[in-house]
């Protein structure tokens, strides 16, 4: 499988299935701001890891000046626990 994140206002997990292109989208992240731009990978230990761009918002969009590192579920697209990036 593949696993992507939607970015906006919802931020949704999805996981593709390379064998037949068939999309599912797992559930969202339950974040409390929009992000702008995330970035997915397992660790060594199988954990579901993605970064979460706050600082990049379209024309007009409120600044959020902050960027985090968060654990998701990856069956159900929770975040686990998120850690800001300094």
């Amino acid at each position: 499988y593949l696993y992507g994140v939607s970015v906006g206002a919802t931020a949704i997990l999805y996981r593709l299935d390379t064998r037949n292109g068939q999309m599912a989208a797992l559930g969202s992240l339950g974040l409390d701001s929009p992000i702008y731009d995330a970035g997915l990978d397992f660790d060594a230990d199988g954990r579901l890891w993605v970064t979460l761009d706050y600082l990049t918002p379209p024309e007009g969009a409120p600044i959020v000046l902050r960027n985090e590192l968060a654990e998701l579920d990856p069956s159900t697209g929770r975040v686990l626990r998120r850690l800001t990036i300094s």
